[in-house]
């Protein structure tokens, strides 16, 4: 399996069923995901599927067509942190 990639602002995104992202279409572009969100946070069974995983087809600029599933997901990502770990307490 490969290693999952951020969907940048200028992906485009097809999803197999259209009706995954009601009002919005089947084919969208990265910078559409906070309209993706809202178009499906009020259905539970659409929340589950989009943290699942939604069957897709994605395009990034100067590549090719590649089936696989795209989802949200939160991240976290830590601080850097300060030299003399002593410092903070």
């Amino acid at each position: 399996m490969s290693e999952p990639d951020i969907v940048g602002d200028f992906s485009v995104v097809r999803v197999i069923n259209s009706s995954d992202v009601p009002g919005v279409g089947e084919v969208l572009m990265g910078y559409q995901a906070a309209q993706i969100i809202e178009s499906v946070k009020s259905d539970p069974k659409q929340v589950k599927r989009w943290t699942s995983g939604v069957p897709c087809q994605a395009l990034t600029p100067g590549g090719q067509w590649t089936k696989g599933t795209v989802k949200f997901a939160m991240l976290f990502t830590p601080a850097d942190q300060p030299d003399d770990q002593n410092a903070v307490q």
